[in-house]
């Protein structure tokens, strides 16, 4: 009978992995991102935490971004703290629970980062309101802070090495794959950026 359960459990378990490993995106040129966008910045990532939702059903994280450039803007009812932005994404750790979603590109401390952002629909809080995770240090008060999320999950989020190359997540896309740059020099990426009309 126990066996029985354990071969159950692993089925399932199989089954749910290979569903979520199939899925795709609608590919995200630059021109969208931008043109979804309400703030596109480059910055630091300072500090983050997670929490678990209201509701206790998922694993969100926030983090701070210091804001070294705001490469465009557009400000349609956004409040833009221009030194550093609050940006909100499903997964992260909560004591030794974690939750992942592959659309999500986490945002990690120490990254240099140029972003699209969108304001957040709902600002989720916390259950119990008490912040969990392994960066809380420096961790603001929530009060009324402009929260965003990233414009297309994953494809809003461009890592910047060493060698000053912007590399975003290569995701499983559905279309426009010959309008999608995973890897560009990050001045090009700003100037392509600017131009978008």
């Amino acid at each position: 009978m126990k066996n029985r359960i354990i071969v159950a459990i692993c089925i399932v378990i199989a089954i749910a992995l290979s569903n979520s490993a199939s899925a795709m995106m609608a590919g995200l040129a630059i021109d969208d991102l931008v043109n979804d966008s309400v703030v596109v910045v480059r910055g630091n990532v300072e500090d983050s935490y997670s929490f678990w939702s209201e509701d206790g059903t998922i694993i969100l994280t926030k983090a701070y971004v210091r804001v070294e450039e705001v490469i465009r803007e557009r400000r349609q009812g956004a409040k833009i703290d221009f030194q550093k932005i609050a940006v909100e994404y499903v997964g992260g750790e909560v004591g030794d629970i974690g939750m992942v979603r592959s659309n999500v590109s986490p945002l990690e401390v120490g990254e240099d980062v140029v972003i699209f952002l969108k304001v957040a629909e709902k600002k989720q809080k916390a259950a119990g309101n008490i912040p969990h995770g392994k960066n809380n240090s420096k961790m603001a008060t929530d009060g009324d802070e402009q929260i965003y999320n990233m414009t297309g999950d994953a494809q809003g989020k461009y890592l910047i090495t060493k060698q000053g190359m912007a590399i975003r997540k290569d995701i499983p896309i559905v279309n426009n794959k010959e309008n999608i740059v995973n890897n560009i020099p990050v001045e090009e990426l700003i100037e392509t950026i600017r131009r978008v009309k």
